[in-house]
């Protein structure tokens, strides 16, 4: 298996996943809120910088399906951002009942995050060698 191309491919994946939920929260914050079942608060400010936030993440999602080599570190920080998110979605879950659409979030932002960094330590064994980081191709 070339680990590096579905490490790309992942990558690219969870890129577009965000990029999408947060060009669809910003542009269509109402309805969306709706479909998830969400109450509409007073101002929808918030819930649009969610939106704005999302896309901020999707770009640097991508950066590592783009060039590996220069961009290794982004691969470290979806990591680090799926396990905030999955910490986040979980405990509103646990602690304050979310609806179930959280839940569902929470296993999808676990999967992600499990399978981005299974890949990490996978590309990092396959070229130890002559890498140093997660994904970064012999040279």
């Amino acid at each position: 298996m070339n680990y590096a191309r579905a490490f790309r491919l992942v990558m690219g994946l969870v890129s577009l996943h965000s990029l999408v939920l947060g060009l669809l929260l910003y542009f269509f914050t109402a309805p969306v809120l709706q479909a998830f079942g969400f109450q509409q608060g007073p101002s929808l400010f918030y819930p649009r910088q969610s939106g704005v936030f999302l896309f901020i993440l999707g770009i640097a999602y991508l950066l590592p399906a783009v060039d590996l080599r220069r961009f290794r570190a982004f691969a470290w920080f979806t990591v680090v951002s799926k396990l905030c998110a999955v910490l986040f979605l979980y405990g509103e879950v646990l602690v304050f009942r979310a609806s179930r659409i959280v839940l569902l979030a929470g296993i999808g932002d676990t999967l992600m995050g499990l399978v981005i960094l299974l890949l990490c330590l996978q590309t990092r064994g396959e070229w130890q060698a002559s890498a140093t980081s997660c994904g970064e191709a012999p040279r």
